[in-house]
């Protein structure tokens, strides 16, 4: 029981990226409730597939907006888009473009500022797009009378606890090395899946789970190492069955989960990373530490 009260109490506190800092103020103004708050971010957000599917063009700011990384930049940006409080929806012109883990970033930082241990989780939603389990960024937060794990997707306003509906990076993961899921179900868009999806969706979660919540573009450790649809050596994927073993029960397995990652520079995140956005495919080196992502050692 004390490995579990750790990990919740782990949970409830701020990382450095969802850190709100001189921001915090407007969460006082929200509701508690994970479904109450959801709508509210659509106030505020907008995600960049609406953009496109509207043929809206940016301008080179709103473009660079789904680059952002830290709350208290994501908040500041929102102070500078529009004065207008959370509780009104503004125009198009006025909403950040981002993705689903900004979505579920932001909704972990307004739990973890209530104090309700929260947690973004990266993974597969078969509810997205035909014919595959689409990547996708989810937040998760803790029902303390159920005492359990709730799912809830902000981005698409849903309940997702189902897996044959939302299943995390290391139940792929453990399902394809089991032979019991199909690894073209998973994927990144129809013509573009496969195992390679859910390695790659398994590094960014296992930092997830220890508090690194980064963009869904985001490249580091093993995922730098080798090309991009590679399948990985044995001694790799090991490792990576290994992370999958220790999160079917993460309460149990805190420490080795907590000590997994800081130990092994494969999957911990770095100070100096790469990121090549996928709305611009530009590659840029990041300094987390520099931009308030990561707390200097």
């Amino acid at each position: 029981m004390t490995e579990s009260l750790d990990l919740l109490d782990f949970y409830r506190e701020q990382s450095a990226i969802t850190d709100p800092r001189e921001h915090a103020a407007v969460f006082d103004e929200l509701p508690s409730a994970p479904a109450e708050i959801g709508p509210l971010l659509h106030n505020v957000l907008i995600h960049n597939w609406k953009i496109a599917a509207a043929g809206l063009t940016l301008d080179e700011r709103r473009r660079a907006d789904i680059e952002t990384r830290p709350v208290a930049r994501l908040l500041q940006r929102t102070e500078e888009a529009g004065a207008l409080g959370w509780e009104v929806e503004r125009d198009i012109g006025q909403r950040l473009v981002v993705d689903c883990r900004h979505f579920a970033t932001l909704l972990c930082s307004i739990l973890r500022h209530r104090s309700v241990p929260a947690r973004t989780r990266h993974g597969f939603a078969s509810y997205l797009q035909e014919g595959h389990s689409q990547s996708h960024v989810i937040c998760e937060y803790w029902d303390e009378a159920g005492g359990h794990w709730e799912r809830f997707d902000p981005d698409t306003l849903q309940r997702c606890g189902d897996e044959t509906r939302f299943i995390s990076a290391d139940a792929a993961w453990r399902g394809i090395r089991a032979g019991a899921l199909d690894p073209a179900m998973f994927g990144y868009a129809p013509d573009f899946r496969g195992g390679w999806c859910v390695r790659w969706e398994l590094v960014r979660d296992f930092a997830a789970i220890n508090k690194h919540e980064m963009l869904t573009f985001d490249i580091w450790g093993l995922n730098a190492t080798m090309p991009f649809d590679a399948s990985p050596d044995p001694v790799d994927a090991a490792l990576l069955d290994e992370i999958a073993t220790l999160l079917r029960d993460e309460h149990s397995n805190f420490a080795a989960v907590r000590a997994l990652y800081e130990g092994d520079e494969r999957v911990r995140v770095p100070r100096v990373i790469r990121s090549q956005p996928y709305t611009t495919g530009r590659m840029a080196t990041v300094d987390l530490v520099l931009e308030g992502s990561m707390t200097a050692a």
